[in-house]
């Protein structure tokens, strides 16, 4: 099975938009189909609901067609989350060659799956029976001149970790997609 593409955010149906499989608390998400759940804490703390620059990313890479429904902030850093059709899309807007490379967001798998980090880079959740119930697609970063950028995920206990690669040559603000959550619809 392609992982990726299976994970992949549909188009948005505004006449079927539903706000039940999104779950929001201070510094975290959740996202169900009422019957499987994940969820997935953004660094930082709570801060004003704010849309990035998304001007150097392609518009085929933005899954939402909402306002967010959490932002976070670290010193220098806001992640954004937003309500996709098939779950979430988070998004983190870096600053300056002076920002970390690394953003660490703690994940609660859908109850009793595994989770795998696939070959392309994507996470897969993977349940008793060998099903993918749900997965993080495959990361992405741009600068704002458009440029793709290196970066990857990694997963230890319970947290996946995105390094996004820049240095002060990069055009600022950096935009990084560490996840598009979705659980199967069934």
């Amino acid at each position: 099975m392609n992982i990726a593409s299976a994970a992949e955010p549909a188009p948005l149906d505004l006449e079927n938009y539903s706000s039940e499989k999104l779950i929001v608390d201070q510094s975290s998400i959740e996202v169900t189909d009422g019957n499987a759940s994940m969820s997935l804490t953004l660094p930082g703390k709570p801060a004003e609901l704010a849309t990035p620059d998304l001007s150097g990313v392609p518009e085929t890479l933005i899954a939402h067609a909402t306002e967010p429904a959490l932002t976070t902030e670290t010193k220098e850093a806001s992640i954004s989350s937003f309500e996709t059709p098939n779950g979430s899309q988070t998004l983190i807007s870096i600053e300056s060659a002076e920002a970390s490379h690394t953003y660490n967001f703690p994940f609660e798998a859908p109850s009793g799956s595994v989770s795998q980090l696939e070959k392309d880079g994507s996470v897969s959740f993977i349940n008793d029976e060998g099903e993918y119930v749900g997965g993080i697609s495959e990361p992405w970063a741009y600068d704002a001149n458009g440029k793709q950028l290196e970066t990857s995920f990694s997963l230890s206990n319970g947290i996946l970790t995105q390094t996004v690669e820049f240095d002060e040559h990069t055009a600022f603000p950096v935009v990084a997609d560490p996840n598009t959550l979705s659980v199967r619809l069934e």
